[in-house]
């Protein structure tokens, strides 16, 4: 049997913070997580060396911490897979989105862009260049909801602000719907 495709999938999460040690301690503290870090000759962050922590939960890898300068905002970055990162990059542009990251590669690892849609959120579309299953079952609001269709419907139905044309809708168009919002059961 196939493994499934993670497409529009969010597969990889990374926080960008003005202080990995303090954001290492409070989210070991508070959820359990455990650290391994690696060292990256070509680290795509900021140029040269650096170390990357990777956020490990029941022995896999599920995102990673980069150190960033004080006067930039700390946020977390999500990566979602797609089919090829250049042509969401493109289709984003097209959908009033801002490129903040043109595509670029990451060595080992896959391709990635960062996009800013017109609400000012941030994602990455990504295509990994190796084999490893996606992780699975740490960043719960990312997992699917079996209603998504009904309440995505409820609200297209029930907007008096033409929620149907919105360019929002159609950016999220490039996710398949299972991906697009948690609900509970």
């Amino acid at each position: 049997m196939s493994e499934p495709s993670a497409s529009g999938h969010i597969v990889w999460h990374d926080l960008l913070t003005t202080n990995v040690s303090k954001a290492r301690q409070f989210y070991s503290a508070l959820l359990g997580w455990s650290y391994e870090v690696e060292h990256a000759t070509e680290f795509v962050w900021k140029s040269g060396e650096a170390d990357y922590p990777l956020i490990l939960h029941d022995g896999e890898a599920h995102g990673g911490f980069i150190e960033i300068e004080p006067d930039q905002p700390s946020r977390w970055l999500a990566f979602v897979a797609v089919d090829d990162v250049d042509d969401a990059a493109a289709r984003s542009k097209i959908l009033g989105a801002t490129i903040e990251r043109e595509p670029f590669d990451i060595p080992g690892v896959g391709r990635s862009a960062v996009v800013r849609d017109a609400q000012g959120a941030t994602i990455c579309p990504f295509v990994a260049s190796h084999d490893y299953p996606a992780p699975t079952g740490v960043f719960l609001w990312d997992e699917r909801s079996r209603r998504i269709r009904t309440v995505r419907s409820y609200f297209m139905k029930s907007s008096s602000h033409g929620l149907p044309s919105s360019p929002m809708l159609e950016i999220w168009d490039l996710i398949p719907v299972s991906r697009q919002l948690m609900v509970a059961p």
